[in-house]
């Protein structure tokens, strides 16, 4: 009976820090994906050459959330989405920008980083519900709490394109 309580502490304890291994990987690339997204919008605002009200204050908030660990960028993001989306329809509204390839090229870039950011949240928030579901499940949750393994929030990023 200990043999098999043993080996399956074993097995919880790996398959948690498999997870564990995998998560931060995808934290790794849910960074680079801001990172870039952050590049693309920042083409934006350089692209309205001055045309916006405070402009110089979002780059800075934008640089900013750039150097950001990963965990406090996700916190910031809602704020930094939010102050965009006011941006692009002032960008929209500067009618000799808003027709031009440039910033239809700049608007594809920004949808496509978009598109990368969701699918990789999507991929990091099941790993999370896995990872959940054995640390809160029964009787490997006393596992879990005798390593230390707690429960995490799923990531919720926020979107200029939807």
């Amino acid at each position: 009976m200990i043999l098999i309580l043993i080996i399956y502490s074993i097995r919880i304890y790996k398959r948690v820090t498999e997870l564990e291994s995998l998560k931060n990987s995808s934290l790794e690339s849910l960074n680079s994906a801001l990172s870039r997204r952050y590049d693309v919008i920042e083409g934006l605002v350089n692209y309205s050459n001055g045309l916006l009200s405070d402009e110089n204050g979002f780059v800075v908030k934008l640089l900013q959330a750039k150097l950001l660990p990963i965990n406090e960028k996700v916190s910031v993001e809602k704020e930094l989405i939010e102050k965009l989306k006011r941006v692009l329809s002032e960008i929209y509204e500067i009618e000799e920008i808003n027709n031009s390839k440039e910033l239809t090229k700049l608007r594809l870039l920004l949808a496509k980083s978009e598109k990368i950011i969701n699918e990789i949240t999507i991929s990091l928030n099941d790993l999370i519900r896995e990872e959940n579901a054995i640390i809160c499940g029964f009787p490997s949750f006393i596992i879990a709490k005798i390593f230390g393994f707690k429960k995490q929030e799923l990531y919720d990023i926020e979107f200029v394109t939807r």
